[in-house]
């Protein structure tokens, strides 16, 4: 799948490209939201995932968002959709549309109505129709994740439970490695 597919169906059907046209086939082999700002996102980021993002922390730096897609570009990411522009950022600076095109790097502005799952579930079951149940189960695992996130307050509880849930020992890391849990 590629960013022109994504632009196809589900949540991103009415979204727009605003920059980076060129890499309208890059690669989609996964999707991910972003709201981190950070010079080491390039630490963690992957190759061919379209990241999803408000850009919430740095919405008036054009300077950071200029490192975040760098970051992007380089580490061969697919592209990025900024969503919620209405209530955050209200425009994209000149620059970082400069950027995106000189870059080829695709800058997708999704409809402001659309929320994040509206935009990763659709896109995630394609991907693991085409990618059969090893994809789809991890899919599973993160929205079971997501769910004790939201219904658990103890961290170490929620590691637990997601190893009890699929018995294995499951390894959870930081950005940096690190492990979390066991």
């Amino acid at each position: 799948m590629n960013i022109r597919d994504v632009l196809e169906f589900g949540g991103l059907k009415d979204a727009q490209i605003v920059a980076g046209f060129d890499g309208i086939s890059n690669e989609v082999s996964s999707i991910s939201v972003l709201e981190v700002a950070d010079t080491r996102i390039k630490s963690w980021v992957l190759e061919q995932q379209l990241y999803i993002t408000s850009f919430y922390a740095i919405l008036q730096n054009t300077k950071m968002q200029k490192i975040v897609i760098q970051a992007l570009h380089e580490k061969k990411s697919a592209g990025l959709v900024i969503c919620h522009i209405d209530l955050f950022m209200k425009t994209i600076h000149p620059e970082i549309i400069d950027l995106c095109n000189r870059l080829n790097f695709p800058l997708i502005v999704a409809n402001s109505g659309v929320s994040y799952v509206e935009i990763i579930n659709p896109i995630l079951l394609k991907l693991s129709d085409d990618l059969g149940n090893e994809y789809y189960n991890i899919f599973d695992m993160q929205n079971k994740f997501i769910q004790n996130i939201a219904t658990k307050k103890d961290v170490n509880a929620i590691f637990k439970t997601m190893s009890d849930e699929y018995n294995k020992e499951i390894f959870f890391l930081d950005v940096n490695n690190n492990i979390l849990y066991p």
